[in-house]
């Protein structure tokens, strides 16, 4: 599915990760500065080990962000029409004619290793107090996610509360998902217990985060 970019009314600030052509496998974060209607796009350009990376006029890029107003990932080829380093890194780079859109499926999972906390109600404590216990997320989605602990993790219908911090470019927060365990297995080789959670209730700033925070991961892996 396409579109134009002006339809996605994408805010400044907005984080987009950038491939290079000259650089092969690179790739890093920029910022969405601004638009001049018929003329360019304005980006931050990406800064490694505190200086800006060398570009050049004419140079293509590939770029990738996830637009949240319209919930979409999205990606766009283009190439660099002006480089400048004043008053700070930036480069002006064509309007793309169209840009390749989809919708990030409930079910897509990431790969990740997040330290993590679930907490249990009192009703499934020995001593009617609430129960905490350390975890490590293992995969993600904006659904679910797959969670190993070394101890027993409650049995398959309880409710817990999964708290696991997120970090998206400069962005840290703690994301509070209540769910339900759906699944437990045992790996005696290891002596590791894995649950599948499906997550019931978050806020709608929490929801924004994990969306975001999926799809960044995927194109990052």
């Amino acid at each position: 599915m396409t579109t134009s970019f002006e339809e996605l009314c994408l805010l400044p600030g907005q984080p987009l990760i950038i491939e290079l052509d000259s650089y092969g496998s690179f790739r890093d974060k920029s910022l969405y500065i601004g638009m001049k209607h018929n003329g360019s796009l304005l980006i931050t350009t990406p800064i490694v080990n505190g200086s800006t990376i060398p570009v050049q006029v004419g140079q293509h890029l590939n770029i990738r962000f996830f637009a949240n107003q319209a919930n979409c990932a999205c990606a766009f080829r283009t190439e660099v029409l002006y480089v400048s380093k004043n008053p700070y890194g930036h480069l002006h780079i064509a309007v793309p004619e169209s840009l390749e859109i989809g919708e990030v499926r409930n079910s897509t999972r990431a790969r990740v290793h997040i330290k993590a906390q679930l907490v249990f109600g009192k009703e499934d404590s020995a001593d009617g107090e609430k129960r905490k216990q350390v975890c490590e997320v293992l995969d993600l989605s904006v659904n679910g996610a797959k969670v190993e602990s070394d101890e027993p993790m409650g049995r398959n219908g309880v409710m817990v509360t999964l708290l696991m911090k997120l970090k998206l470019h400069e962005i840290r927060r703690v994301i509070r998902v209540e769910a339900e365990i759906k699944s437990l297995t045992h790996d005696e080789r290891r002596s590791m217990y894995r649950a599948g959670l499906q997550f019931k209730s978050l806020s709608e700033t929490d929801r924004l985060m994990l969306y975001a925070f999926v799809y960044a991961h995927l194109f990052e892996s």
